[in-house]
């Protein structure tokens, strides 16, 4: 399902005003047949599994050992790599012969781009990255097309320019143990429970590798929420002693020691204390918002200056965004003061997220508007 997600993503000529032509119908026979083979990769694994579990239907026999099926599972897993990667990698060829192997469109070089900018920034910081929500900076810093966007477009990407191999290292393993407690799933009696969890969250896994899953929580949540509830069935499963003993610790395994309980707990206890502070400076950035866009730049500067708003630079961005439209409605001295407020507003987002040059840039906005004043 994976590699059918990938050749679907580069096949750009079956989206938008060439869906007609001859290059997408080339495009959506590739398509076609890596679903197929998907398909047929899928139905493979699965009877690999139930053989290796002893539940293998009776009719099925095997042709010449288990080196055979593994071959044919590689030659299929190599058949779609080459249909997807060069639906989003090969090199562009003019006429309707192209089929995939052109570029699937703008919106495929912005994303190339974007996972350009993504190494760069790892490169400048391989350790630990250059910071948590970093990657907008470095956008709009070494972006070559037009606009700056928020993601990379890639989870992996955007962990290594932001977290550094650290952060990457953390959720990879993260991914590793659930991918491995659904492998054990398996074994059990409730295997298609499994198999089928098992299958989204490769799925996700890919896919989230070359668009921005992660920071939609539609698509994201389900998917944990299923893997938790799979995994919260996998002890009474065992337990049961179904097909095969788990390769996952059981109920009577290593505990936290009891010297190490204060210590897990006081960091518990931290990591809750962090998300209540992000949770309130949230409500109350969304209250500076809402102010904002009434024009009530007051009760938005009262909001900015509270804690633990004021310690994030957006609710003084807002700040200025207000102050700056009350300037240009404005003449004379309130045009003048509005100004000098969005500067100050501006100076403070700066002081708070140094890197972040759209605020420099809306401090010389705010002057010139001052400045026509005093021109005048």
């Amino acid at each position: 399902s994976a590699l059918a997600l990938l050749s679907a993503a580069g096949a750009g000529a079956l989206r938008g005003s060439e869906a007609g032509s001859a290059v997408a119908v080339g495009q959506g026979r590739e398509v076609a047949v890596v679903v197929g083979l998907s398909v047929a990769n899928a139905a493979l694994i699965r009877w690999l599994a139930l053989r290796r579990s002893g539940s293998s239907p009776r009719s099925v026999r095997v042709v010449r050992g288990r080196t055979r099926a593994l071959v044919a599972a590689g030659v299929v897993l190599a058949g779609g790599l080459a249909v997807a990667g060069g639906s989003l990698l090969g090199e562009g060829r003019a006429g309707p012969e192209a089929s995939v192997v052109r570029p699937a469109g703008p919106e495929s070089a912005a994303r190339l781009d974007h996972w350009r900018v993504a190494l760069g920034g790892f490169a400048e910081s391989p350790l630990l990255g250059g910071g948590a929500g970093t990657y907008e900076l470095l956008s709009q810093r070494e972006r070559s097309v037009r606009a700056a966007v928020r993601d990379a477009h890639s989870l992996p990407l955007e962990l290594l320019a932001e977290l550094g191999a650290v952060g990457f290292a953390l959720l990879a393993t993260a991914i590793v143990l659930v991918l491995r407690g659904l492998m054990a799933g398996l074994r059990t009696a409730n295997r298609d429970l499994f198999a089928a969890t098992l299958a989204v969250t490769a799925a996700w896994s890919v896919h989230a590798a070359i668009d921005w899953d992660w920071e939609m929580p539609v698509v994201t949540l389900p998917v944990f929420a299923l893997c938790g509830a799979a995994l919260g069935a996998l002890p009474a499963a065992t337990d049961e002693g179904q097909d095969g003993p788990s390769s996952l610790p059981s109920a009577a395994g290593p505990r936290i020691g009891t010297a190490a309980r204060p210590a897990v707990g006081a960091v518990l206890l931290a990591v809750v204390a962090l998300a209540t502070v992000v949770g309130l400076s949230q409500v109350q950035l969304r209250g500076t918002v809402a102010a904002t866009r009434a024009g009530d730049c007051r009760a938005a500067g009262a909001l900015a200056s509270e804690l633990p708003t004021s310690l994030r630079p957006e609710p003084h961005a807002m700040v200025a965004r207000c102050e700056l439209r009350r300037a240009r409605a404005s003449s004379g001295a309130e045009r003048r003061r509005h100004a000098e407020r969005a500067i100050a507003a501006l100076g403070a987002a700066a002081r708070r997220d140094p890197g972040d040059r759209t605020y420099h840039g809306g401090i010389t906005r705010a002057r010139r508007v001052a400045g026509s004043v005093a021109g005048r």
